[in-house]
């Protein structure tokens, strides 16, 4: 019975993380992309009026809705990375988790073992990257990062500034999906160390 118990506390955490996440997702789109796109669409129109009134600020305005433009690609970019990364589903782990290193708000060193990270099944692959994504926007500070392979199994390791919080909960109930498992405990260096894995 606490088993059963157990498994429904864990689905009902997913499926209020995934909530959770798809009503920020929802207020990023209305807040960020959409006003982005609604202020294009007027300054399109201004530089339609000065076409021939004032064609140097019309050339001026048109550069300034080039820069815009780049900036909301890149913003629907983060967006996508926070759906389903295209890196993670087009080349793998490896791409995927560096470009998450990259957009990080903290510092962390990435290390990916093997032999450039062969394809997993799918599951396994978003369960790593998902749990190390969570890890990542929950970190305080730096944070260390290791993914690689052993005995049929896709390990990874977060240790550094992370503390104990909601964060945790969805990455070990990301992984216990898979059939694998995560371990926490404190790390040497402060904060903690979370250890898990997912089947190949």
């Amino acid at each position: 019975m606490t088993d059963e118990l157990d498994l429904r506390a864990s689905r009902a955490r997913i499926v209020a993380a995934s909530h959770a996440r798809r009503r920020a997702i929802e207020r990023t789109l209305h807040d960020g992309a959409q006003q982005h796109l609604v202020a294009i669409s007027v300054k399109l129109r201004l530089a339609e009026a000065e076409v021939d009134s004032d064609p140097e600020q019309a050339k001026r305005t048109l550069e300034e809705l080039r820069g815009e433009v780049q900036s909301t690609i890149q913003h629907l970019r983060d967006l996508a990375h926070q759906i389903y990364p295209p890196l993670l589903a087009d080349r793998g782990l490896r791409e995927a988790l560096n470009g998450a290193a990259v957009r990080s708000p903290v510092p962390v060193d990435l290390t990916v073992a093997g032999d450039g990270m062969r394809r997993y099944r799918p599951e396994a692959e978003a369960a790593v990257y998902f749990s190390v994504l969570e890890a990542i926007e929950a970190a305080g500070g730096p944070i260390s990062v290791w993914v690689g392979e052993e005995a049929g199994r896709l390990l990874f390791e977060v240790w550094g500034e992370l503390a104990e919080g909601p964060a945790l909960l969805i990455i070990t109930d990301l992984t216990e999906t898979t059939g694998g498992s995560v371990t926490v405990e404190p790390a040497e260096s402060g904060g903690l160390h979370v250890r898990g894995w997912a089947p190949c």
